[in-house]
């Protein structure tokens, strides 16, 4: 199953015994299904799962999540068909002179003939360079929309997991800035996430992303001028950071160039790569978050107005529940 017990590897105590671990017992030979397996499989799999299970253990088929992704695949492609050729004849209702649609009407991926089995995109660490291009050929399409955009940052948390990776011959789950390295021992718990999202038009899109075991700010802010410079690279100015007030966002304001000192607020901080300037912003639902935890914890703050009693909210929502009110 390429994943190793916590035993296996609880060992592992510095980098010179990564070379003692048995890697050629995980390095498998890897093969493409051709079109006719492909289809056997999918159709032994809907006619009978547990006959497909069967056969599976006997011989050599794709895995069932495989054939899944297959299916959600062709059901995508069908209600694309399906609404593309009633939107072609209510418009040749409306027009004396039919509409054929040209030969480069269909997306790749929909037209007939397509491999529609799995799209492989190299996934790693980093910036994703396969996102970056997409954003580049949409650019070419409508320059205005892909002209501008913001970078939103945020780390999920991770389980902890060691997996062998028998494509690269590697351990994977351990920190990971994407850059080949593999001098840090430690197993990544959060993956620190950098999206664009368009401002002239409502697109998004995860530019890369980074395994981490805690960051500091420093090292933050190499990858936040790293983005930005990346995006311009591709014609693509990037107009504002947004992220949560987590304290290393906080300490990578100042390293940036900013201040969110009440004396000297300067939410910006100059472009890496032109004279432009870059702007910042907190997650407001982050913030509210922040203040309701500390309302909850203080019970009172003292505001220009007036002390506000977190008692008081509690009562405005016994009220709304009473009232119906949602």
């Amino acid at each position: 199953k390429e994943v190793l017990s916590r035993e296996a590897v609880a060992y592992r105590a510095g980098q010179h015994l990564k070379k003692d671990m048995p890697v050629h017992l995980f390095q498998q030979e890897q093969q493409e299904f051709t079109d006719q397996q492909k289809q056997f499989a999918s159709t032994l799999y809907f006619y009978s799962r547990r006959a497909y299970l069967f056969v599976r253990d006997k011989f050599n088929l794709p895995h069932p999540t495989s054939i899944r992704s297959l299916a959600t695949c062709e059901v995508k492609i069908a209600i694309y068909v399906a609404l593309m050729e009633l939107l072609v004849s209510v418009l040749n209702f409306h027009n004396t002179s039919p509409i054929i649609c040209p030969s480069g009407f269909w997306p790749a991926r929909f037209r007939p003939g397509s491999n529609l089995w799995m799209s492989h995109i190299d996934a790693r660490p980093g910036f994703t360079l396969q996102a970056l291009q997409h954003l580049k050929e949409m650019q070419q399409q409508d320059e205005w929309k892909y002209s501008r955009c913001s970078l939103m940052l945020d780390a999920m948390s991770l389980r902890k997991n060691l997996v062998w990776d028998a494509k690269s011959h590697k351990m994977i789950g351990f920190v990971d800035y994407g850059t080949g390295a593999e001098e840090d021992e430690r197993e990544a718990t959060e993956a620190l996430v950098v999206m664009a999202v368009g401002l002239n038009s409502p697109w998004k899109i995860p530019i890369g992303y980074f395994l981490i075991h805690g960051i500091s700010a420093a090292v933050q802010v190499d990858l936040i001028r790293s983005a930005i410079s990346i995006l311009h690279e591709h014609n693509i100015r990037c107009m504002a950071i947004v992220m949560d007030g987590h304290p290393t966002n906080t300490r990578m304001v100042s390293l940036l160039g900013g201040s969110l000192s009440s004396s000297d607020i300067r939410p910006f901080f100059p472009h890496p790569s032109t004279s432009d300037i870059v702007y910042i912003f907190f997650d407001a639902c982050h913030l509210l978050k922040n203040v309701r935890t500390s309302f909850q914890v203080f019970e009172i703050i003292n505001t220009p107005s007036g002390p506000a009693r977190w008692e008081n909210l509690i009562k405005l929502q016994l009220l709304q529940e009473k009232e119906g009110l949602r």
